[in-house]
């Protein structure tokens, strides 16, 4: 544990006064402190310094007595207490790695799912057809992962997982659509009627849910992969993690969030390496997939005559309104 800031503040007025705390002294003081937390607790806060004091003495001297007569005076821990860290640092070095990072619970009755997206840090990128690459040097280091496999497959996009346009379950109707759309409907309307403080869409939404019927979430990091997001090993990576993390938390099966360009690398890959990866369900974050629906409202409306009256007539450009269609 760490001494509390007032702690520090009495010791540093104590020792130097007025005068600038210097270095040497910095460490006396918070020497000081951390002995008064250690004798006024009795040793049942144990801070940084005997901890590590108490851990070199054993590994050093390996002697019972020399830390036992300076845990007497305060100054370190006790000899069982270190054999008791060595054990636990012992268990905790031969269990297998974990994906999960700290603080997220591995029950099975919680529900956990993982995002992967290129996240660009501290780096400074050009296009391939820039002729100069930029001329900055490098400023940080980096990490080579050495355990990444390299993938070698030619992979294709199969559809024969996909469930069929005349399959009876696509005509099943969810209770919940019954509800949502009345929900759109009372929402409409109030827009309509222009009622006081009526929120758009997502507001109105989070109004009419119930809190307590939303538990709390947790949004942790993973470890970055310093790799390029679309190479097919990188892929293949994020994968293992998913099955990984899917194991641990004792779920039959995780959704996976990608962007669409590493959504179809990911596709591929399940399907060619088939049943490994069938716990995963790969899916396109919301933005992507508003983007491949209005790409879809826009090949459906194209060669309507819409387009050809609204472009004629000055209302639209022709070039906007072919971005928003393609």
């Amino acid at each position: 544990m760490q001494p509390p800031e007032l702690l520090i503040t009495f010791f540093e007025c104590l020792i130097s006064g007025s005068k600038t705390v210097s270095g040497k002294r910095s460490r006396r003081i918070k020497s000081l402190a951390d002995d008064s937390i250690f004798a006024v607790t009795n040793g049942l806060f144990k801070p940084a310094k005997h901890l590590l004091l108490g851990m070199y003495l054993k590994s050093a001297t390996g002697k019972r007595e020399v830390l036992n007569v300076v845990n007497r005076y305060g100054q370190c821990i006790s000899y069982t207490t270190a054999e008791e860290i060595e054990t636990e640092l012992t268990f905790n070095a031969s269990e297998p790695s974990r994906m999960l990072p700290d603080g997220m619970h591995r029950r099975s009755d919680l529900h956990t799912g993982v995002a992967f997206d290129n996240f660009d840090l501290f780096t400074d990128g050009y296009e391939e057809d820039d002729i100069v690459p930029p001329k900055r040097r490098r400023r940080t280091y980096e990490i080579i992962n050495d355990t990444m496999k390299p993938y070698h497959k030619q992979t294709k996009m199969l559809t024969e997982s996909m469930l069929g346009l005349e399959d009876q379950r696509r005509a099943l109707i969810p209770d919940s659509l019954q509800t949502a759309r009345k929900l759109d409907f009372i929402w409409m309307a109030s827009l309509t009627m222009e009622v006081p403080n009526t929120p758009m869409w997502t507001g109105w939404n989070s109004l009419s849910t119930p809190k307590d019927s939303l538990p709390q979430q947790r949004v942790l990091y993973l470890p970055q992969i310093n790799a390029f997001p679309t190479r097919a090993d990188v892929v293949m990576e994020t994968m293992q993690r998913s099955l990984r993390i899917a194991d641990e938390c004792d779920q039959q099966y995780i959704s996976v969030t990608y962007d669409l360009a590493i959504a179809k690398i990911a596709l591929s890959i399940q399907a060619a390496e088939r049943p490994r990866f069938n716990k995963l369900f790969i899916q396109l974050g919301a933005f992507h997939i508003q983007l491949s629906f209005f790409k879809a409202v826009g090949k459906f409306i194209a060669e309507s005559g819409g387009p050809y009256i609204l472009t004629e007539s000055g209302v639209l450009a022709e070039g906007p309104l072919n971005g928003y269609f393609t």
